[in-house]
């Protein structure tokens, strides 16, 4: 978390339980602006504070867009990375694979072996080593459906998001249209409008107003 934050917010130690509570702060990656909630480790205690910590921890990753499931590479895996590989595999999840200033290559291409299907990157917190690959992997996923796909999730302007609302509430009373049975050429009306929309944002529809607005902003004389 410091590392993506650029200061020390977290406290970092190497005895297990040290974040109890939860951070959580506002990120900036690729103008993209993010909360960032820094839990705590997973690990077996007898411990009431860390057990209600790792309680809460499990419950953010439910709510999580995305997981950043951090295990450390200098030493073998243990159950309890297992567990959460199992909880996170079929979500938006990236695995990072730190401490590679203390592991192997052989130490990485285990732990890619036994947490298959996740896309990963490798770090080094302690010297600052592959921070702006992570950095770029969280933007791919938040950006791209599908994780490391090529289709953009985010709307780029106001017109685009104007337009796709407006498709949708369309497309609504297209499918609602259907069960109550209503006629073809009613239902025509709304699913024109619909592609309308829709071919505003790919550019098969130009209406004047779009025309003025485009004119407008990019100071081109008609």
């Amino acid at each position: 978390m410091n590392r993506l934050l650029q200061k020390e917010r977290s406290i970092v130690t190497g005895v297990p339980g040290t974040t109890r509570d939860f951070i959580e702060e506002t990120v900036n990656i690729g103008g993209v602006p993010m909360r960032l909630i820094d839990t705590a480790g997973v690990h077996d205690t007898e411990d009431a504070l860390e057990m209600a910590g790792i309680r809460f921890t499990m419950e953010r990753m439910d709510d999580a867009g995305i997981v950043l499931f951090m295990v450390d590479c200098s030493v073998p895996l243990n159950d309890d990375d297992v567990d959460i590989y199992n909880v996170v595999r079929n979500r938006e999840a990236i695995l990072v694979i730190n401490k590679i200033d203390l592991g192997d290559e052989g130490g990485v291409g285990g732990i890619v072996d036994r947490l298959k299907g996740l896309p990963w990157v490798e770090i080094s917190a302690l010297y600052n080593k592959g921070i702006e690959e992570l950095k770029s992997a969280v933007f791919r996923v938040v950006t791209y459906q599908g994780g490391f796909g090529d289709v953009p999730s985010i709307v780029p302007n106001v017109r685009h998001k104007v337009a796709i609302e407006r498709a949708v509430v369309a497309s609504k009373r297209v499918v609602a249209g259907l069960g109550t049975g209503l006629p073809a050429e009613l239902l025509a009306i709304d699913l024109k409008e619909a592609l309308e929309g829709l071919g505003e944002i790919v550019g098969e529809t130009t209406t004047e107003d779009v025309l003025d607005k485009i004119f407008k902003r990019f100071c081109v004389g008609k």
